[in-house]
């Protein structure tokens, strides 16, 4: 089945639509899916993204940590201007950069 890029801008809204849980376990757990909706999209592009820093040990030990943002490592495995292909699938997300960060509502996505 070929991927939705719609249908995860989709998702991405319906995890978003109250914001960013408060509660440890309930960030956790959203911080999970949101970085699967995102492994997801970016894999579609021939893009490889690999959860790191503090968003990585929030959802290996939930209640032990909360992260104020996503760290993403996006790594190209196939094609070229890998630049340009991470704004495309962030924007396509609905995504709007500030600075070091790519966000949406009150989540914010780094990608070091």
């Amino acid at each position: 089945m070929p991927f939705d890029l719609d249908a995860a801008r989709d998702r991405l809204e319906a995890l978003l639509a109250q914001g960013m849980e408060t509660t440890p376990l309930g960030h956790a757990s959203q911080v999970a899916e949101i970085a699967g909706v995102l492994y997801d999209a970016f894999l579609d592009r021939g893009l490889q993204s690999t959860m790191v820093c503090g968003s990585a040990i929030e959802v290996h030990a939930p209640g032990i940590y909360k992260s104020g943002d996503i760290d993403l490592v996006i790594q190209a495995i196939r094609g070229a201007d890998m630049a340009g292909r991470i704004v495309t699938v962030f924007t396509a997300l609905g995504f709007t950069r500030h600075g070091r960060h790519w966000t949406r509502g009150d989540l914010f996505v780094e990608v070091p």
